[in-house]
């Protein structure tokens, strides 16, 4: 795929070309930040415009904030919203780069939307991902695919070393992490704090 969008920064994109970039940029932010198909919609905007929106269109969005120093997404409408409200997360430095390079060939606004200029749904983002990764890969690979490789490769080790000590120390793993697994500077402090 990167190979076929060689030079994307400095040439005029063929619509298909553009459609290739959405899709890379894509897949992009979904290895670095598994989302779900949180992406559909979401605009990028600058920090002093965001600072301006009202509270309703702040909640009814997502966003992408776009600052000088940085960026970050602020996701409203997710899968689950009515449980964890808003969500705000730095993008990363490495992916910030791409971003910012996609903007520019872009434009603010809609971060990702068909040739008619209609924001991508949900299901357009999971199906141009399926199409692509079947293209490229000859495997079909969506958005919920990406988050179960993604959070495995990070923490399968992790999940395996728990569940071991769970049957050592004769309870679930739901229950070490509940009860005994403390933040390790909650713990310092509580030492301090009994001197």
């Amino acid at each position: 795929m990167e190979a076929d969008l060689k030079g994307w920064k400095k040439k005029e994109l063929k619509q298909s070309e553009a459609m290739l970039l959405a899709v890379y940029v894509i897949y992009r932010i979904h290895i670095v930040l598994p989302l779900r198909n949180d992406l559909s919609g979401c605009s990028a905007i600058r920090k002093t415009e965001y600072n301006k929106l009202s509270a309703k269109d702040k909640e009814d969005n997502n966003y992408l904030v776009v600052n000088k120093a940085d960026m970050f997404f602020v996701l409203n409408k997710f899968k689950t919203s009515s449980k964890y409200e808003e969500l705000k997360f730095k993008v990363p430095k490495d992916l910030e780069k791409l971003l910012r390079a996609y903007i520019r060939k872009t434009g603010m606004g809609i971060l990702f939307k068909s040739s008619t200029g209609k924001a991508y749904s949900r299901n357009s983002i999971s199906q141009l991902l399926l199409k692509t990764s079947k293209k490229y890969m000859n495997k079909s690979i969506s958005t919920t695919m990406l988050r179960k490789i993604v959070l495995s490769d990070k923490f399968s080790d992790t999940k395996k070393e728990m569940e071991a000590m769970a049957k050592i120390t004769g309870h679930s793993t739901d229950t070490m992490a509940k009860v005994y697994i403390k933040d390790t500077k909650d713990i310092q402090e509580a030492e301090e704090s009994a001197k």
